[in-house]
């Protein structure tokens, strides 16, 4: 659950950032009139399996993933961040790298927590 919760997550987070990027594009010296708004709409129908499997996999799961990620286990970390790594996508690559990294940093905190109990 640990690994395909933060795959979605990943992959959700890429898609927000595409269409939020396309968004803005159109919107860019603001949204006018009509011809704004129908380019706007045309990209609901690839936003919605988008949302739709963000709530499947990731809101709907939340407390199932927060109980395991209390026990993640070093392997889990591994596959975990290699499976954000190779689903999140985004055109600026540092951030892209600075997101990716804190992935690892924010499962390391939980696996010190957890060393601590």
């Amino acid at each position: 659950v640990i690994v395909d919760t933060i795959s979605a997550l990943a992959l959700f987070l890429t898609e927000s950032a595409k269409y939020g990027k396309d968004i803005a594009e159109i919107a860019k010296d603001g949204v006018k009139g009509i011809k704004e708004w129908a380019e706007i709409l045309k990209l609901i129908p690839s936003v919605i399996p988008v949302l739709i499997s963000f709530y499947h996999n990731v809101i709907k799961n939340a407390d199932e993933f927060y109980t395991a990620v209390q026990n993640i286990t070093p392997e889990q970390k591994s596959k975990s961040v290699l499976a954000f790594a190779q689903n999140f996508d985004l055109a600026n690559d540092k951030a892209e790298l600075a997101i990716e990294k804190s992935i690892s940093m924010i499962l390391e905190i939980i696996s010190l927590i957890k060393s601590f109990k």
